[in-house]
């Protein structure tokens, strides 16, 4: 195998205009390839690493961890030993604290696709021998921005449609772009499309948190489809509505509530619209609620969770029945795919997932294909970023024809 000859750091733009780290890896032989940080806008208190690159201003001392740090440690190591190579990464430190994720994952990703490279195969290959049998992930779309991705408090953080019912991928997206050009002329004729969010769903001009719910399923229906093909979801980012044991004006619910009560209006919300798609319901410090909630759905732990496979493992007896999957939460490849090893010995479902601001780059799309996500969630079919990894899927489908 080939060993890294050089590793270089430099600054490109996310999808919020801000910057962030993207690394490229030179192997003796020729092969380089580059990757690039994503960052997340709604961090839970448990991501093990992306608290350490606050508000991602600080792209040029992390450049120099790459050049100073990261590189030295790097050349001359031979390319295959990744699990090792990742060791050394999070064993680093700068000014006598660990390397942040936006230097540790992009360093870690760059490595992966190198060697594949190297070795003849995409990323998606490599990290799991894909066969013509490769699990189809069932896309969930966030069409609706709430939250601090939309501006408007009154409102959950996304709302999501899940095309359960399609046959194949692209049909599942040709699905997602019928509903999201009659949602967008929906919201048009109401007088209710404020913009759009920075995952790529439209902002709204109301304080109902059931409208989204409503125009969503007129959408869909005006689609021709129905809840048998297309159901909803939500993610409810609850961590920033806890304090002091209470949630204060969760969307929906104003005012100081218990957790009881949030339950309480989920479950309704559950029984009166077709979701099938929970994504944090309650605060990573809620494990009680976590635990006593039993709506028939698929309830997803992020801030709950944070990628971490000891978190998973220490709170899986709670009532998420799924994980979501976010790389930079952890900082390498190779956690990240423990975090996944645990989860499938746990019976759990997986959700890939990009972040809020992210970058064109398709290595998320390329870890799902490898990994057999259950589900990927990428914001809206529209904006670039975004289209860019829901590309990458359909290429990898079709020519598999599945």
């Amino acid at each position: 195998m080939s060993s890294i000859r050089s590793l270089s750091a430099y600054s490109v733009l996310s999808s919020n205009g801000m910057p962030t780290v993207e690394v490229k890896i030179t192997l003796q032989s020729g092969i380089t390839a580059h990757a690039a940080a994503p960052k997340g806008q709604s961090c839970g208190k448990f991501e093990k690493t992306e608290h350490r690159d606050q508000d991602g201003l600080r792209v040029s001392e992390a450049l120099r961890m790459c050049e100073f740090t990261v590189a030295p440690a790097f050349i001359g190591r031979d390319s295959a030993d990744h699990l090792d190579l990742d060791k050394t990464l999070m064993s680093l430190a700068h000014d006598g604290k660990p390397l942040p994720s936006n230097v540790t994952l992009p360093v870690s990703i760059a490595l992966a696709i190198a060697h594949s490279k190297e070795i003849g195969q995409d990323l998606s290959h490599y990290i799991g021998g894909i066969s013509q049998h490769a699990t189809i992930p069932i896309p969930c779309i966030n069409m609706i921005n709430g939250g601090i991705h939309g501006n408007n408090q009154s409102l959950l953080q996304e709302y999501l449609i899940l095309p359960h019912g399609a046959s194949s991928f692209s049909e599942a997206i040709s699905w997602a772009v019928t509903i999201c050009h009659n949602l967008k002329l929906n919201l048009k004729k109401k007088g209710l499309l404020a913009g759009v969010g920075d995952e790529g769903g439209f902002v709204l001009a109301t304080d109902s948190v059931t409208a989204p719910f409503d125009i969503l399923l007129e959408s869909i229906h005006t689609s021709g489809l129905s809840d048998a093909h297309v159901s909803l979801g939500i993610d409810c980012a609850a961590s920033g509505y806890y304090h002091k044991h209470m949630y204060v004006d969760y969307p929906g619910l104003p005012g100081e509530k218990q957790s009881a009560e949030v339950s309480t209006f989920l479950k309704n919300l559950a029984q009166t619209y077709p979701i099938t798609y929970i994504e944090d319901p309650f605060s990573e410090e809620d494990l009680n609620a976590w635990a006593s909630f039993d709506v028939e759905a698929h309830i997803i732990g992020d801030d709950l969770f944070a990628t971490n496979a000891k978190r998973l493992n220490n709170v899986s007896h709670q009532a998420a029945n799924g994980i979501m999957i976010k790389p930079n939460q952890v900082g390498t490849l190779s956690d990240t795919m423990q975090t996944i090893m645990q989860a499938r010995l746990l019976g759990y479902n997986t959700v890939f997932a990009h972040r809020s601001a992210d970058t064109e780059d398709t290595w998320i799309s390329e870890l799902a294909i490898g990994f057999q996500a259950d589900m990927i969630k990428f914001g809206n079919i529209i904006r670039g970023e975004r289209t860019a990894k829901y590309n990458a899927l359909l290429r990898f489908f079709r020519i598999k024809n599945l």
